[in-house]
């Protein structure tokens, strides 16, 4: 959970190009791809530590929020074994100590390829508390555990085989203290080229609850998930391409979303990029940004990839990755683009203020400009400060302000680097503006016309309007580094623009020679979705109804729909198109259909039941014992509800037979042909029944019957 090696790592997929990353990762069985990864972060960046055959002198491990990892070895620790209760006496077993930090700690252990590792934890050198069998050879096992914070616990590793292995194993928190790294705002800052090995223990809270976060691709949220931060250092170019490849250790469906450029936790916006895959797509189960992708997000229909970030000095970025599949599985991600140098170790993740100080700018023959800088997210007592890049505010009218005017050093040919720096209760937050030179001669041949240019649109969805994107791919032409420009606005370096509505927008791109390419781009309204469960319905009482909802979509294109009948979903197998009833009254059934895109659209039909008020008694019984006809008894269908009274007399008016509130079609409960304990006479008898029916109206019937002796 998190990366295993610090920054200016090493290069294991940065020399291979498109095809050699498929072709060999792919070629690879997963679990060397797994160990590579694992032995050459580990070979880079974390020192041995040799565990000890005592629990008494045993090595201390530190607890991290994320899997910093350890190597040891069992070989050769045979003079001390200790017995546990999964493996009995574990022979080549070693210690391992560590001060716990949260409620409950998450142990991990990676055997190597013919090791089977074993894990037992103590209290004590001599009280278990929990233990985990051998790992699969080359497999890891994980032991979670409940902890005291400040409390110590000792790790007895052990290879079950005879002979001792090699592996990795890791402590980390994962209590109420812990597991931080699933939550944006415990999110982790990543360096340049870190090899990030994540196995993530759950989606932690909703990062999604805020009206201000939108997850765009990423439908079900999170599962698994882990949240990181990078940052562009401020001494980079402008104008870089940023790119990264996430290799899952096998098949396991990654996607992931890209939020930014700074913005806080609860007030993320849409992803500026967005992959939700499959495995079977071209790329997968690799996913990221690069290898010629042009779009901005994509569904499980797309490749696998998106288009590489353009970024600027000084800009955050959210990157939350989600385990799909919402199993263990882990990953590794490995940084590209000509950005990647650039990325800031010592970065901190957003407090909430931030600084636009604009640009790129590009200018001629000025010697002043106006600066424009914007300020998000800040209210009262703010401190705002330029600077240039040796720290002298002296070339600003105004220093403490954010449009001050600039004046430009004479004949400068060096790009130019000026700070924002906003600060609001110890949040502060800076930003770079870029000026660079650019004299261009229209009538010069070095303005090289922009041909044409590839746009991906993302149009809104139905529950978001202001969810549509525009990103502007590959240029025919021109000379970059280009700008871009939407529906008049100030041109900008970064080729996505989002959060838009449907609607025309007229776009321009600029290129740096001063070359220029104006279009009209269309996004349109979400498309309208036919649904409905058909004309109302006339059914008898007790009759059992099959409804089948119509739709225009296929069932690959709905993620569920939810019957509503008196708070019951008649419907257990998704997408639920068929329902059935058995409504004993008129009412009305609805049915909400939802898309893979949260899209929802609800119909109706009423049905209206006729009542069944038929009651059925015999016209003659006996009571002579046999089991046949011994009992006068109320039959009735389902239309009743309840027989509220009977009463039954003899042909001179006397009541021999009286019952109250009774259910009908029950045997015992009617008349044994017996009045006061004693056997009554062979004749004609009266009966009166007074039943209550579904509508809860009152209704009578009266008759003869004939007791035979």
């Amino acid at each position: 959970m998190g990366s295993l090696a610090k920054c200016g790592g090493w290069d294991l997929l940065g020399k291979l190009n498109k095809r050699g990353i498929r072709q060999s990762l792919k070629s690879m069985p997963t679990l060397t791809i797994r160990y590579t990864m694992l032995f050459l972060a580990f070979m880079f960046s974390i020192p041995l530590i040799a565990q000890t055959d005592r629990c008494d002198t045993a090595t201390e491990l530190m607890v991290y929020t994320d899997c910093r990892s350890a190597e040891g070895n069992t070989i050769g620790l045979t003079g001390f074994s200790t017995e546990n209760s999964c493996n009995g006496i574990a022979d080549d077993d070693g210690w391992y100590r560590f001060r716990a930090i949260s409620t409950s700690t998450l142990i991990r252990v990676f055997s190597d390829k013919d090791v089977e590792i074993g894990l037992a934890i103590f209290t004590n050198c001599n009280t278990e508390i929990a233990c985990i069998d051998g790992t699969e050879p080359g497999g890891n096992g994980n032991l979670l555990v409940n902890t005291t914070p400040g409390e110590s616990y000792f790790i007895q590793v052990y290879d079950v085989r005879e002979g001792g292995g090699s592996f990795l194993i890791c402590v980390v928190s994962s209590g109420e203290e812990g597991n931080l790294q699933s939550d944006c705002d415990q999110a982790q800052v990543i360096c340049k080229d870190d090899i990030i090995l994540f196995d993530p223990l759950g989606p932690g809270k909703d990062d999604f609850a805020s009206g201000n976060n939108h997850q765009g691709c990423l439908k079900s949220k999170e599962n698994r998930s882990a949240w990181y931060y990078f940052e562009i250092n401020r001494n980079a170019p402008p104008n870089l391409d940023l790119s990264f490849v996430i290799t899952p250790e096998d098949d396991t469906d990654y996607d992931f979303a890209i939020f930014g450029p700074n913005v806080p936790c609860d007030a993320l916006g849409s992803p500026v990029r967005c992959s939700w895959s499959a495995i079977t797509c071209d790329f997968c189960p690799q996913t990221g940004l690069g290898f010629g992708a042009n779009d901005a997000g994509e569904d499980a229909h797309g490749d696998g990839m998106v288009a590489p970030l353009i970024v600027q000095p000084g800009e955050g970025f959210f990157l939350l990755v989600d385990n799909y599949f919402n199993n263990t599985t882990g990953f590794a991600l490995k940084w590209g683009g000509a950005a990647a140098p650039f990325l800031n170790c010592l970065a901190e993740t957003p407090c909430g203020v931030f600084a636009d100080a604009g640009g790129p700018f590009y200018v001629c023959e000025e010697t002043q400009l106006q600066l424009n800088g914007l300020i998000q997210g800040a209210n009262e007592d703010l401190e705002i400060q330029w600077e240039d890049q040796d720290g002298v505010a002296s070339a600003f009218s105004q220093a403490d302000t954010s449009h001050p005017i600039l004046n430009l050093p004479p004949d400068f040919t060096e790009p130019l680097r000026y700070f924002l720096t906003v600060n609001q209760a110890d949040c502060e937050h800076t930003d770079v503006l870029t000026i660079q030179k650019n004299c261009v001669d229209p009538d010069s041949l070095s303005c090289q016309e922009i041909l044409s240019a590839h746009f991906d649109l993302n149009h809104p969805g139905c529950q978001l309007p202001n969810s549509g994107t525009i990103l502007v791919g590959y240029i025919e032409g021109g000379t970059p580094p280009y700008r871009f420009q939407i529906a008049g606005n100030e041109y900008q370096s970064e080729n996505t623009f989002s959060n838009l509505e449907a609607g025309t927008y007229p776009i321009s791109i600029k290129d740096s020679k001063g070359c220029q390419l104006d279009t009209l781009l269309q996004l349109s309204d979400a498309p309208a979705i036919a649904f409905t469960l058909g004309p109302d319905l006339v059914i008898d009482q007790g009759d059992t109804l099959k409804i089948t909802a119509n739709s225009s979509l296929s069932t690959k294109q709905i993620q569920q729909i939810q019957w509503s009948h008196q708070g019951v979903n008649p419907c257990d197998e998704p997408p639920c198109l068929t329902a059935t009833f058995a409504p004993t009254t008129s009412l009305e059934i609805s049915a909400t259909l939802r898309t893979l895109e949260g899209c929802e659209i609800r119909d109706a039909l009423s049905i209206s039941v006729n009542s069944r008020s038929n009651i059925y008694v015999p016209s003659a019984f006996s009571p002579n014992g046999d089991g046949i006809n011994d009992t006068f008894t109320v039959f009735a269908d389902v239309g009743i509800s309840k027989i509220t009274s009977i009463k039954i007399l003899d042909r001179w008016g006397n009541l021999v037979f009286a019952q109250n509130d009774f259910d009908a079609n029950v045997e015992h409960l009617g008349w044994d042909g017996n009045f006061r304990g004693r056997p009554s006479s062979p004749g004609l008898y009266i009966y009166l029944i007074q039943f209550e029916s579904a509508n809860q109206s009152l209704m009578t019937q009266s008759g003869e019957v004939v007791l035979i002796r």
